[in-house]
C-alpha cells in the first residue's frame, strides 16, 4: 500500500483485505495489525511539498499472517 499517512510512525494499522473474493465487496474483512508483526515493514519515508507534520510511506506485507483474533467486526 502507497502513501499511507501515518505509516512511518504508527504501532497499528488497520488493513482491509479479501477474505472471500467472491463475495466482491461483502467479503472484505478488516483486520488490526500490530507493527511488530513478522512480514509488516514499513517503507520510505515519502518527501512531499506539503503537509510535512504527517509522516506518509508504504507500507509493505511479505508472507505476513495475521491472526483470526485480529479481525474486526463479526
Amino acid at each position: 500500500k502507497s502513501w499511507v499517512t501515518s505509516g512511518p510512525v504508527a504501532d497499528y494499522v488497520v488493513v482491509f483485505m479479501p477474505t472471500q473474493p467472491e463475495d466482491g465487496h461483502r467479503g472484505v474483512t478488516a483486520f488490526l495489525v500490530d507493527a511488530s508483526t513478522p512480514g509488516y515493514v514499513r517503507g520510505k519515508k515519502e518527501p512531499k511539498l506539503g503537509i510535512r507534520a504527517s509522516a506518509t510511506s508504504e507500507l509493505i506485507f511479505e508472507d505476513c499472517r495475521i491472526p483470526a483474533a485480529n479481525r474486526l467486526g463479526e
